[in-house]
C-alpha cells in the first residue's frame, strides 16, 4: 500500500508543481486535496479488500503534492509581500 501511494505521488508531483507554477497554489491544491480525500475515503471504506485499498492509496498519493519544491517557495523572504 505504501509503495502504491509513493508511486502515485511520484507520477503526479511534477504535474502538480507545474500547475502550481502556472495557475497559483490555491486552485491546484484545492483539486489535489479533493483527489486525496477521495482516495483516503475509498481506502477507509475498502474493508480490507486489496483492490479498492490499492486504488484508494494510489488516488491519495496522486493528490498529495510534495511540499518543498512546489509549495515551499512562499515561505521564503523573497516571495513575501513587502511590509
Amino acid at each position: 500500500m505504501v509503495a502504491v501511494f509513493t508511486a502515485g505521488m511520484a507520477v503526479t508531483a511534477p504535474v502538480l508543481a507545474r500547475g502550481i507554477d502556472r495557475w497559483r497554489q490555491p486552485p491546484v491544491l484545492y483539486g489535489s486535496a479533493s483527489l486525496s480525500a477521495v482516495g483516503y475515503l475509498i481506502a477507509a471504506l475498502s474493508a480490507g479488500h486489496p483492490a479498492p485499498l490499492l486504488i484508494g492509496a494510489a488516488l491519495a498519493g496522486m493528490g498529495t503534492p510534495r511540499w518543498r519544491p512546489a509549495c515551499g517557495r512562499c515561505g521564503q523572504i523573497s516571495c513575501r509581500p513587502p511590509t
